[in-house]
C-alpha cells in the first residue's frame, strides 16, 4: 500500500444538503463537492439518487488521479449511508477503514427552573 495513493473520504450529511471533502493523509485538500454545488436544489438534494451520481463523479476523478486507498469518514444522520459504503466496496477503490464520527445527544443540560409569579 503506497501512501502517495492513499486518500480521505469525508462525508457530512446535514438535513438539507450533503458535503463531501476528499483530502490526503496530511490533511491537504484536493477537491469537494455538496449536493447543493451540483445545482440540485430543494429536498431533492437528499435523495438516493442525487448521492450516486455525486459518488460517479468522484469516483471519475480519483481514478484520474490515480488513488487506488481510501479511509471513509462518516458523519450526520441519513438512511443512505449504507448505500454509500457498499457504492465503494463495487469500485475500483479499495476502503482501508470507515469511520463514523456522528455524536449522539444525550439530552443535554437541565432547564432553567421557571419562575411562578
Amino acid at each position: 500500500m503506497n501512501k502517495s495513493k492513499t486518500i480521505i473520504l469525508k462525508f457530512c450529511f446535514t438535513s438539507t444538503n450533503i458535503l463531501c471533502s476528499v483530502t490526503t493523509i496530511g490533511s491537504k485538500s484536493i477537491f469537494w463537492t455538496s449536493t447543493g454545488s451540483q445545482k440540485i436544489k430543494g429536498m431533492k438534494k437528499i435523495t438516493s439518487t442525487t448521492i450516486i451520481g455525486i459518488l460517479k463523479k468522484i469516483i471519475f476523478k480519483l481514478h484520474n488521479l490515480n488513488f487506488k486507498y481510501a479511509h471513509l469518514r462518516v458523519k450526520g444522520f441519513n438512511r443512505n449511508k449504507k448505500a454509500i459504503i457498499r457504492y465503494f466496496k463495487n469500485s475500483y477503490i479499495k476502503i482501508l477503514s470507515i469511520n463514523d464520527e456522528t455524536s449522539f445527544p444525550h439530552n443535554g443540560c437541565k432547564n432553567k427552573k421557571v419562575r411562578r409569579i
